[in-house]
């Protein structure tokens, strides 16, 4: 066979040796770039998988740190309120006259003498991997000293770090709160409820299955307060700081005012024989003082008019009436000889130095006297003032006792302005000769299923009563008292924690008898995360 024949049969074409031309290679260039291909993805996927595990390890390493902080801080934040209840300690005159001293130069030595410890309070611990600690550092931040009493406003910074055993990284979180306490003998009224009688744990369990006792604080973000009880060291009858406010003179114990130093005062003629029975507005060349009241109260008429406090007295030796304006300095008194007007408003503090019959809100009838009004829930306090009513002897409320723009919704007061205040005290002491009185609080019998009173009760004598039963009795304020009986009723309390801020003019409230360091509140402010 020829050349040309072969060429005809052969489809593929022959080389010098007769065979034909193949491609050599293709297999294994198509096997190699597979391998590459497939060799790539699963390289990308292992480091894929790689990545995803150690994010997923950061990630869950990161929660630990976060959770670790957290619970830093939270174990801090448990100490801190741990080390300051009950919120009050009581303290001697060397220690608060130490704390003064320190606080004027800067520091927070009531807060640790109150958590006992000095700061920073460090705190660690630990779970599994996960440890961590708490740093708790204290900053002054306001001083404000009142003689009797100072108060300190300090800033918290609570600092919890994280850590994982072998892990270099940590986590921080930082809590800011504030304190608020009150050093030295303090306003009777920062104890939202207080007993001072020395109750033993059995006495005080008996307590409350005798009385029908709710407590509730009008911020509802706020847990409710809590009560205390004291071993009969915090109430006193004396009344000598609140005299000296009433009567713009030093008295720095009972025995210091005399019938004749009193009658001065009073501009009576000078004599060593009792002071007369009656009415009297203290003034001076620089203004205005309190009143004061010597003898029995048939009545006591607290009434609001046309953007004044009107104030009406009735006993047996006659009637006498105070009407003042804040705002405008301007002031009423008529009395049985006649009228005085003054360009100045008096202090709110009126010392009885007796007792007072009945205690009610009153309105104008149309001939432009103040009468009771018993049966509606007329304000009695103007708003924006502090009124205190001092009494030797006991107190019968007769009455609602609110607050002008108080709104009362089923028991529940809404309270705008909180700087107005009624403090009323029954000390159960005679303010002259020292004498024991009764010195008792009493809710008299109204004839309405509910009574609602916006007040600070405390009484030093013969403690607390109510009359009548299973009547609801609603009081906005606070109670301190030796004893507390309800006779059946109900008693519901709301507190105001808004309540330290407004102590705007000092002297006008009871104080406790030994000074103490009052923790009367704590504000968490920020929770930050770094």
């Amino acid at each position: 066979m020829n050349l040309a024949s072969a060429r005809k049969i052969f489809r593929f074409p022959c080389g010098n040796n007769g065979l034909p031309h193949l491609r050599k290679g293709a297999m294994t260039l198509t096997t190699v770039f597979l391998f590459f291909v497939f060799t790539t993805l699963g390289l990308g996927l292992l480091t894929c998988s790689r990545i995803t595990l150690e994010l997923s390890a950061a990630g869950k390493n990161s929660r630990i740190l976060e959770y670790a902080a957290e619970s830093g801080v939270k174990a801090g934040f448990q100490n801190l309120i741990g080390r300051l209840s009950p919120n009050f300690m009581t303290i001697t005159e060397t220690e608060l006259s130490d704390l003064r001293d320190q606080t004027e130069k800067g520091e927070t030595a009531a807060a640790e003498r109150l958590a006992g410890a000095p700061f920073p309070l460090i705190q660690k611990g630990k779970c599994g991997r996960a440890d961590w600690e708490s740093q708790a550092h204290l900053a002054l931040r306001q001083y404000e000293d009142q003689k009797q009493w100072f108060r300190t406003v300090v800033d918290v910074s609570l600092n919890g770090e994280g850590g994982i055993k072998n892990f270099r990284q940590k986590k921080s979180t930082i809590l800011e709160a504030r304190l608020d306490l009150f050093t030295g003998h303090v306003p009777t009224s920062l104890y939202p409820f207080l007993i001072d009688t020395g109750l033993s744990s059995k006495e005080q369990a008996e307590f409350y299955k005798k009385n029908s006792i709710k407590l509730h604080s009008l911020q509802p973000a706020l847990p409710s307060p809590v009560p205390v009880f004291t071993q009969g060291d915090h109430l006193s009858p004396d009344a000598s700081p609140l005299l000296s406010r009433v009567l713009k003179i030093d008295i720095f114990k009972p025995q210091d005012l005399t019938p004749a130093r009193l009658r001065a005062v009073l501009g009576l003629p000078p004599s060593e024989e009792p002071v007369p029975e009656g009415v009297y507005l203290i003034r001076d060349g620089s203004g205005l003082g309190g009143i004061f009241v010597q003898g029995d109260l048939e009545e006591l008429i607290l009434a609001v008019d046309d953007g004044a406090q009107v104030i009406a007295f009735s006993s047996d030796a006659g009637r006498w009436m105070v009407r003042f304006h804040p705002v405008i300095q301007h002031t009423v008194f008529q009395t049985p000889e006649g009228f005085e007007e003054f360009d100045s408003s008096p202090r709110g503090v009126i010392v009885i130095n007796g007792s007072v019959c009945s205690l009610s809100a009153g309105r104008l009838n149309l001939s432009g006297e103040i009468v009771p009004s018993p049966d509606e829930e007329t304000p009695s306090v103007l708003s924006g003032l502090q009124l205190s009513i001092v009494c030797s002897d006991s107190i019968t409320i007769s009455s609602h006792l609110t607050h002008q723009g108080v709104t009362w919704k089923d028991g529940i007061p809404f309270v705008k302005n909180p700087r107005t205040r009624l403090s009323l005290f029954s000390a159960g002491c005679d303010f002259l000769d020292g004498s024991e009185k009764e010195g008792k609080i009493t809710i008299g019998e109204t004839g309405q299923d509910d009574i609602k009173i916006q007040a600070h009760l405390t009484s030093s004598g013969q403690g607390i009563t109510a009359e009548g039963d299973k009547r609801d009795l609603y009081l906005a304020g606070s109670l301190q008292a030796k004893k507390l009986n309800l006779e059946g009723n109900n008693l519901e309390l709301f507190y105001d924690r808004r309540l330290p801020g407004t102590f705007s003019d000092p002297g006008t409230t009871p104080l406790t008898a030994v000074p103490v360091i009052r923790l009367s509140g704590l504000r968490i402010l920020a929770w930050k995360t770094s």
